[in-house]
């Protein structure tokens, strides 16, 4: 089964706003975006294959690749145009690349969109070489543009790029809902999704189906927005006010996490654990790679609000930099 009726026409009419038209059976509901990788990348390679993928990159992502025992390169991500076309051209020029796997908007760690002018040279490129392209498009939804960025699927007309999609980020990451828009040659993903049995429960999706059906959702993202585009210049008001000043930090065009990069010589390993003796929780930056890199950077979360407790966080993290 590739997921409810209703959910799949939700999201056929949800996916015509940001310029996607898809049919109901071209929609694979799937139990998250990790999931509709997964299958993608389970029916695209084999293990030894090599993949491309934007570093920094998620670290579920790459433990996705490790599990399927894929060979990765990382391509550098500028945090404001997303990854480099030119080094993923001189990469595909290269290596035999079964897959790109990129997002495109509102990336994971940097919260960088890539402008629309980089996303047509990136379609452009992988339907040169004819290599499939996951969108995980998993933060997309809480971006701070006045308008939602337009997915690179949009303008897939030759069916290469396979569309992933969650409620994880919007909703609650606790229903396991999310959905995948296939591209060409399809059934290989199915019989996929037919081994491994990774629907959410029908319950969950009906529940989604329903929500997503009233007219109240728009609003309820939209104050969700409004909320974390507020704490996020909180966190820069915090960070300017406790923080050493000799550091860099991502500008996120949406969602809930920022990139904070340190003196090459800092160890955020370290500092992850000193942080954790006292309550606090940070992602140190070498979890975003395969390589022996981001140890001096870390990912800080924006998502709750700053009550006197986690702005008390801050300041004895600040003093845990200072310190270092």
């Amino acid at each position: 089964m590739i997921g409810a009726l209703k959910l799949r026409q939700q999201l056929a009419h949800r996916l015509t706003k940001v310029g996607i038209l898809a049919s109901v059976e071209n929609i694979l509901i799937t139990t998250g975006c990790q999931s509709a990788m997964m299958l993608c990348l389970k029916a695209f390679t084999q293990p030894g294959d090599v993949v491309a993928i934007a570093t920094p990159a998620y670290y579920r992502i790459l433990q996705l690749m490790e599990v399927l025992q894929l060979k990765v390169i990382e391509i550098p991500t500028h945090k404001m145009s997303g990854i480099d076309i030119d080094l993923l051209q001189k990469a595909v020029d290269e290596w035999e690349i079964k897959a790109v796997i990129v997002s495109p908007t509102v990336g994971n760690p940097l919260g960088e969109s890539m402008p629309v002018e980089n996303k047509q040279q990136l379609l452009a490129l992988i339907e040169k070489k004819y290599i499939p392209l996951i969108e995980d498009d998993a933060f997309a939804d809480l971006s701070f543009e006045q308008t939602r960025p337009e997915p690179i699927k949009a303008q897939d007309k030759k069916g290469m790029v396979w569309y992933c999609g969650t409620v994880s980020k919007t909703i609650n990451p606790q229903l396991k809902v999310g959905w995948l828009v296939m591209g060409n040659n399809a059934d290989s993903v199915i019989y996929q999704h037919t081994l491994m049995g990774i629907t959410p429960s029908q319950l969950n999706q009906l529940a989604i189906a329903e929500y997503f059906a009233q007219e109240k959702h728009q609003k309820c993202l939209q104050n969700t927005i409004l909320t974390y585009q507020q704490r996020y210049h909180q966190l820069l008001s915090l960070i300017k006010k406790y923080f050493p000043k000799n550091i860099n930090i991502s500008s996120p065009t949406g969602g809930f996490v920022l990139w904070v990069e340190l003196l090459d010589s800092t160890n955020t390993t370290e500092l992850y654990f000193k942080a954790k003796q006292q309550g606090i929780l940070i992602t140190p930056g070498e979890l975003f790679s395969v390589q022996p890199r981001y140890k001096n950077c870390f990912r800080i979360n924006f998502a709750q609000s700053w009550t006197e407790e986690r702005i008390a966080a801050i300041k004895k993290l600040s003093q845990l930099l200072y310190s270092l």
